[in-house]
């Protein structure tokens, strides 16, 4: 299952939710309201030892950073319009 780190307030964040959206793929937003846990808890400092957002679980696949992480998505699932943009 897809999993998406992040408050909604993000604008970093947004950008990952709206490419998941636009290629019409599955995921739980967890942290959406930034309520739930903190990005300075250990189980989120080992996915992201950074401890920001956004972060994407793609089945396992851990990925950082908003821009790379749409990116990922761009090329990971061809068949979107979103690899259009990276030409």
């Amino acid at each position: 299952m897809r999993r998406l780190y992040g408050r909604i307030s993000s604008i970093n964040v947004q950008k990952v939710a709206w490419a998941l959206e636009e290629i019409g793929l599955d995921f739980d937003w967890l942290d959406k309201n930034g309520t739930i846990g903190s990005i300075n808890s250990p189980k989120y400092r080992k996915l992201n030892p950074a401890a920001q957002i956004p972060t994407l679980d793609d089945d396992g696949i851990i990925v950082r950073q908003s821009n790379t992480i749409v990116r990922y998505l761009a090329n990971t699932y061809p068949d979107s319009n979103l690899q259009e943009c990276f030409k």
